[in-house]
């Protein structure tokens, strides 16, 4: 019902899904809300970008399917003509990203939450959500909070996990099957973890931040993978990126960007750092880029990082040469031993 009124979905609207009907957005998000406002939905086997708004120009779509990653990816294929003509007046579920909208003509519906809780925040329907805001709390079913690893809760603008509590019964999971110690800790303290770090705006509208999990601490300094990978899916020749978190000598972590080119482009290692030294910090600049064939991928598209942190896929890997790194490798004129390069 959430669903139904995020994307103002009636009985006219026809859902074209490329997705799996064991996750929840097909099968909670596309065929329930399709049965219970007595509308359409077309359903194909896996998704195919090239096949992608051909496939909802046939089926009539007016709500199309999709998660985050897809994103950047439609927006790498091939301009078309008819681009912008199709019946599709909503993508969901992604960012704002005004290119995209106005290349395909249909509005991006953003929301935030999980299998665990239902949609906890969501941009209502003729709002104008800030850029990169996942929406507003769902207010009439949860209770959220905001907090540091103590559990406290922090201030408006700051980073923290993002807790959630249902208003009324039955309206989220109230465990994990067979297991309840996992079941003990994701709702310790009466709340529910949900193990991403977000913020708050003193206007209520709410930030995804990154996966805890994910999360990259550098030089002191936190960096958000998903705001990284966003920043290098811009350049023209990537298709996608992935960022994720490997052991530094000096302590903490350094970044390494895994990199999926698009088909018939290229770019060297060097001149794609050097599109990164003009638009990061320069601490989220990666220390690694691998180019690899293709990322590994959940049947829902998701990018499996854990595969990527097992570091075996074998790609065109080279380690940025900084001054930080030359200082490190070079021998010094003072006694003692240089400290050798890290492996790869």
């Amino acid at each position: 019902m959430d669903w139904i009124t995020a994307n103002a979905y009636t009985e006219a609207d026809v859902i074209y899904t490329p997705l799996p009907l064991f996750h929840a957005i097909a099968a909670w998000l596309g065929v329930l809300p399709t049965i219970l406002v007595g509308g359409r939905i077309a359903i194909v086997e896996r998704f195919s970008s090239s096949a992608y708004w051909s496939d909802v120009r046939r089926f009539g779509a007016t709500v199309a399917h999709g998660i985050f990653s897809v994103i950047p990816i439609l927006l790498k294929q091939p301009e078309r003509a008819d681009d912008a003509t199709n019946p599709a007046r909503v993508f969901y579920i992604g960012q704002q990203d005004a290119a995209f909208e106005q290349r395909f003509g249909c509005r991006i519906v953003n929301a935030y939450g999980s299998t665990e809780t239902g949609a906890v925040t969501f941009v209502p329907f003729t709002a104008q959500a800030p850029v990169g805001s996942c929406g507003q709390p769902n207010a009439r079913r949860f209770e959220l909070r905001v907090v540091d690893d103590l559990g406290q809760d922090v201030a408006d603008g700051e980073v923290g996990e993002l807790l959630v509590r249902a208003r009324e019964p039955h309206t989220m999971m109230e465990g994990y099957y067979n297991d309840p110690a996992a079941t003990a800790e994701a709702m310790r303290g009466g709340w529910f973890h949900t193990g991403d770090n977000a913020r708050r705006e003193a206007d209520r509208w709410y930030f995804f931040v990154d996966r805890k999990k994910d999360a990259i601490r550098r030089r002191g300094e936190n960096i958000s993978s998903f705001e990284l990978e966003s920043v290098a899916n811009q350049h023209p020749a990537v298709l996608e990126s992935a960022a994720v978190a490997m052991p530094s000598e000096l302590g903490e972590d350094d970044v390494k960007l895994f990199v999926v080119l698009r088909a018939g482009a290229s770019v060297e290692h060097d001149a794609l750092w050097a599109f990164c030294e003009t638009r990061m910090p320069a601490f989220w600049v990666p220390r690694f880029i691998e180019f690899i064939d293709a990322m590994p991928r959940t049947p829902n598209q998701k990018v499996m990082k854990y595969e990527l942190r097992r570091n075996a896929l074998g790609g065109d890997l080279r380690e940025r040469a900084t001054p930080l790194r030359r200082e490190l490798v070079q021998p010094q004129r003072s006694t003692g031993p240089a400290i050798p390069p890290a492996t790869r």
